[in-house]
């Protein structure tokens, strides 16, 4: 959805991390894994291609290792999400189906895997749930490191930024996101995304703002644009006038005052003034969020929503999962 008044634009995304922050923007763009030839492989050359793909898997699987073990302590509690996806690199589904795609249609191992990639997104697209449509995602992510690697595109380094900015892209990895630099960048916005993507949960313990499902924002904002970004409500806005800049200072302001008053007081006793003691509980829908409960002074799960921990393996979990 896009509304302009006297330039101003503003876009309507899905409200994954709250807060507010205004600052300049940072396109973050991924190169040469867009476009990719298709060429076919003799026979004798079959073996070295294979090889080839599993190098680069391996490359790729590297490089997250290095990640996982330079992952701030605020983020080691999320190290299970890189893991999940170190595991990714050896699916059956991913890798198997790539090199057998090499095999038996004899070509290279770019086009092998954008086409074992363009089928799995065809079959998680049709899933009604948003949390295994999220899964497709970790796919795509791990699937365009290894392309990276095969294609010899630069690798994105998101902790190599050394300015105040908010962060554009299409998508990022929840590798990428775990390198955010909380010095560095105020928010984030994406094209891709929601609430119960893996980069959604990393945004929203480094508590800063993010909007993320957001059409054509690469296309819209350019480096160095002034925008707002307003993680509760879920709206970005581009060259905001003067006034729309006062008006979100101010609340802005609002809402640093009120997360400082609920910071200071959430560890205190819920105690009616007659001295019953109150146990306050948070609502889960994914174990991530535990950590956010914790942080506020929550002293147990109310509602835990157990059906994620069915969606997001192929077996039943068993009661100690659960537990």
């Amino acid at each position: 959805m896009l509304n302009t008044n006297e330039h101003e634009i503003r876009l309507q995304g899905i409200n994954v991390a709250p807060g507010i922050c205004i600052g300049k923007a940072y396109l973050v763009g991924k190169e040469g894994v867009e476009v990719v030839d298709k060429y076919f492989i003799s026979k004798d050359n079959l073996q070295n291609e294979i090889k080839r793909f599993k190098s680069a898997v391996k490359h790729a699987k590297d490089k997250l290792q290095e990640i996982i073990e330079k992952t701030p302590e605020e983020l080691r509690q999320h190290i299970h999400i890189l893991e999940t996806h170190k595991v990714l690199y050896k699916d059956k589904m991913l890798y198997g189906k790539t090199i057998e795609t090499i095999e038996k249609k004899r070509v290279n191992a770019e086009w092998a895997l954008k086409n074992v990639v363009s089928n799995v997104k065809n079959m998680f697209r049709n899933m009604p749930d948003p949390y295994l449509q999220g899964r497709m995602a970790d796919i795509v992510h791990v699937s365009e490191s290894i392309m990276q690697n095969l294609v010899g595109a630069k690798t994105l380094d998101i902790g190599a930024i050394g300015k105040r900015v908010i962060l554009v892209a299409v998508d990022l990895s929840p590798a990428e996101t775990s390198q955010i630099q909380l010095e560095k960048i105020k928010g984030l916005i994406t094209e891709l995304g929601g609430k119960t993507s893996h980069t959604g949960i990393i945004a929203r313990t480094l508590e800063i703002p993010a909007v993320l499902g957001l059409e054509k924002a690469t296309h819209l904002i350019k480096n160095d644009d002034i925008i707002i970004v307003d993680g509760t409500a879920g709206i970005v806005i581009v060259h905001p006038t003067d006034k729309t800049l006062i008006q979100f200072e101010e609340r802005q302001s609002n809402y640093e005052r009120h997360m400082a008053v609920i910071t200071r007081s959430s560890h205190l006793p819920a105690k009616t003034t007659d001295g019953v003691k109150l146990e306050v509980m948070g609502n889960i829908e994914l174990p991530e969020e535990v950590v956010s409960v914790i942080n506020y002074g929550g002293d147990g799960i109310g509602l835990y929503r157990t059906e994620f921990q069915y969606l997001s393996q192929r077996d039943f979990p068993y009661e100690n999962d659960l537990f």
